[in-house]
């Protein structure tokens, strides 16, 4: 019985190592899954914060390229209005001219009538070629 008792008493003191052990190792392997869930889970955060960088990044550029648009839009809206502008300017003064023309022809038919009336045509058509016509007709007409 002794050697019962000791083989027994021996099995039993084997036993509980050899639990130990299997919680030991249990324990490693948990901590061991613990550690790769950990950094599963810190590289999926790392590469979301990169996706998400990214995702930025590419927001910010197209933001730039939309401003950079907007700006050359702008641009070519202030040059055409500024060659529109420019256009009518010289269509007015075109008008201008032609109205001046038609006013200048209109007093010199006027003062050529009442030349012609006087008999002074010849002398007014010399005197118009020497001196300015305008003044002419002005001082002709005022005199008149």
């Amino acid at each position: 019985m002794l050697n019962d008792g000791l083989s027994h008493s021996s099995h039993s003191l084997s036993f509980k190592p050899r639990y130990m052990t299997r919680m030991c190792v249990v324990q490693v392997r948990r901590r061991a899954l613990e550690t790769k869930r950990q950094t599963r889970i810190q590289e999926m955060a790392e590469r979301r914060r990169q996706r998400a960088s990214e995702f930025e990044l590419r927001q910010q550029e197209k933001e730039k390229e939309r401003m950079e648009a907007a700006r050359a839009k702008e641009r070519d809206r202030e040059e055409r209005l500024a060659a529109l502008n420019k256009q009518q300017k010289a269509h007015i003064e075109e008008l201008q001219k032609k109205i001046q023309q038609k006013v200048n022809i209109e007093c010199l038919s006027c003062a050529c009538s009442k030349f012609i009336d006087c008999g002074w045509f010849f002398v007014f058509i010399v005197l118009a070629k020497i001196f300015n016509i305008e003044y002419l007709i002005m001082q002709f007409l005022l005199s008149g």
